[in-house]
């Protein structure tokens, strides 16, 4: 699979931490969750992946669908500008 297909799957998925998804924030953290690991498993350090999931976040994710021990710190989602 090429990267730019990956990407396109991995936005996909993440739709569901939107709002107006009507996933529930358990399921939309599951996703982010599954998402990460998945490109930790594939090779990413999990600062990397982080990044990568971040970056394919919708603009109005819910913050309380990442992980609350990912919130904070380096790898903390309220202090990285959203692209």
């Amino acid at each position: 699979m090429r990267e730019d297909e990956l990407l396109v799957l991995l936005r996909g998925s993440l739709q569901n931490t939107a709002e107006e998804s009507g996933s529930s924030v358990d399921y939309g953290k599951g996703v982010v969750v599954g998402v990460v690991t998945t490109l930790i498993f594939v090779g990413n350090d999990f600062d990397k992946a982080y990044d990568i999931m971040y970056d394919c976040l919708p603009k109005d994710f819910r913050l309380d669908c990442i992980p609350e021990a990912w919130q904070g710190g380096e790898n903390a989602a309220s202090s990285k500008s959203h692209v």
